[in-house]
């Protein structure tokens, strides 16, 4: 006897206006089974999961579970059928310490929650988990990756029959996978399933039993994961749209390194960095490899100005290398940091005002006049010139898919025409178009002689797009590659399976 879905949803529309999000979509999800969702952004895929998850009702079908058609009216209702949504950015609280996170919701006692035993249980869970983190630690204070863990122990603490997961590993690199893993075990042993959704393809091969193709809110293929290379996922996702430009290889893009604009000596740091010689010159790429927790941030935080360093010497185009935020800016150095909606967007602000926010330290006094014609007229330019789809520039920069917010961050501080690029995760959680379209605006910028340096979990994605490539371990900087390198060359490194590596020519200590 065939056993009805866990879940089900079954000619599901959903319709914003003057847009169909999700078109009679119709995917079945059994116990046992980890369904994963691909499609570009805008495809439906997110959409999907808050109706599964009570977030949003459908405008037309219906929800079916093994008992016959059901409505979620809230979230809280979605919880009572242990359907558990991970989003991409984890819901918590803040303020409150991690471990007391992790108990939010647990049964109380007349309305008090009760135990010493509780918090030690928490406590020796999160230090299980993330042994890098206090436990007393506020939960807004971890950096993402961390927070990512603890939205994903959350929700395995409720013991969820239905576990949705949205980007769950775009942050955690590259032994992210495992760690979804393990989640996934924990549900389907339990006799749960998971839907999950992710831009990188490999990941939802490894994770997936079965593959749902979503293409502009349309279900395009349903399938075994185990029938599809990442390449014909590709083909699937792009059927019937127009092709986009293929990714040059960084060998074929005409730049030439020229004048030192970065020199990093002798470097140590109160937070851990160790970094005996590293440069970025004027026409080049440099990518920075690390496992989560590396120091790859950090190093990338500290060329930003954002952190102290204790000793050795930086400078920058021959210069002391600016110690805060706002000198670096003003000496023509551009951040994009990992967390573009915490830390890169205006998220209150339209596409417009978010575009013109760079210009406002040039308003000298409180008699500058900014003309409104000049800000339509800039991001408008800019708009076009970046490729940048949006409804309008009065539109909610949040209302733009994460490929567009990328775009509009980019446009943003390369407008400024700054010497130096210093890029974290530029394309996390942006599809495979969008990626190409963020690559070539990087390329444009090292043709016209900007230099970059850059974070991406995604080894593949250092070897393909940059000149030279650094690994970063526990805070110290331990070889140099050309570009180009071998992905798993730069993974053995990473993790320490390879102590020792061979250097390119143009090595750390040159």
């Amino acid at each position: 006897m065939i056993e009805p879905p866990l879940v089900a949803a079954h000619e599901v529309t959903v319709d914003f206006p003057g847009v169909r999000a999700l078109d009679r979509v119709s995917v079945e999800i059994a116990a046992g089974e980890v369904v994963g969702v691909v499609g570009a952004n805008g495809s439906g895929k997110t959409t999907l999961l808050t109706v599964l998850c009570g977030l949003r009702p459908p405008s037309q079908g219906t929800l079916m579970g093994p008992e016959g058609p059901f409505q979620l009216a809230s979230p809280r209702a979605a919880l009572r059928r242990g359907i558990r949504l991970v989003p991409s950015e984890p819901q918590l609280a803040t303020t409150l310490p991690c471990w007391e996170n992790l108990t939010l919701g647990e049964p109380a006692r007349f309305g008090v929650t009760f135990g010493a035993g509780r918090r030690r249980r928490a406590e020796a869970e999160l230090r299980s988990a993330l042994p890098n983190v206090r436990p007393t630690s506020a939960a807004g204070e971890l950096k993402k990756s961390d927070r990512a863990l603890l939205g994903l122990l959350v929700a395995l603490r409720s013991r969820p029959r239905l576990l949705a997961l949205d980007e769950p590993t775009a942050v955690l690199g590259e032994a992210g996978v495992q760690v979804v893993k393990d989640a996934i075990g924990r549900v389907l042993g339990g006799g749960g399933a998971v839907v999950l959704v992710s831009h990188r393809l490999r990941d939802i091969l490894q994770l997936a039993t079965k593959i749902v193709v979503l293409v502009d809110g349309r279900v395009t293929y349903q399938g075994p994961a185990g029938d599809l290379t990442p390449e014909e996922i590709v083909q699937k996702l792009t059927a019937g749209r127009p092709e986009a430009t293929p990714t040059a290889r960084v060998d074929d893009v005409e730049s030439r390194p020229g004048d030192v604009v970065v020199d990093l000596r002798d470097l140590q740091t109160t937070t851990g960095l160790k970094v005996d010689r590293l440069t970025v010159r004027a026409g080049e790429i440099v990518g920075v490899a690390g496992l989560s927790g590396s120091g790859r941030s950090r190093l990338l935080r500290l060329v930003a100005g954002v952190v102290p360093k204790v000793s050795g010497t930086m400078s920058f185009i021959g210069a002391p290398l600016p110690s805060t935020p706002n000198a670096a800016r003003r000496a023509g150095i551009a951040y994009i940091p990992e967390d573009r909606v915490r830390d890169a967007m205006f998220t209150s602000l339209t596409v417009s005002a978010n575009l013109n926010a760079a210009q406002l330290p040039h308003a000298r006094t409180l008699l500058s006049v900014v003309s409104r014609q000049r800000e339509t007229e800039r991001a408008r330019d800019l708009i076009d010139r970046y490729g940048i789809r949006t409804p309008g520039m009065s539109a909610l920069v949040t209302t733009l898919s994460s490929g567009n917010q990328q775009r509009v961050v980019l446009a943003r501080e390369l407008a400024r025409g700054p010497k130096l690029l210093v890029a974290d995760e530029p394309t996390q959680g942006v599809d495979s178009g969008g990626r190409v379209a963020i690559h070539q605006i990087v390329r444009d910028y090292v043709r016209r002689g900007g230099a970059v340096l850059m974070v991406s979990s995604e080894f593949e994605e250092l070897r393909e797009l940059c000149h030279r490539v650094v690994v970063i371990r526990d805070g110290v900087v331990v070889a140099e590659f050309d570009g180009g390198t071998d992905a798993q060359a730069l993974l053995g490194v990473a993790t320490g399976a390879t102590l020792r590596a061979t250097v390119s020519a143009t090595d750390v200590a040159s």
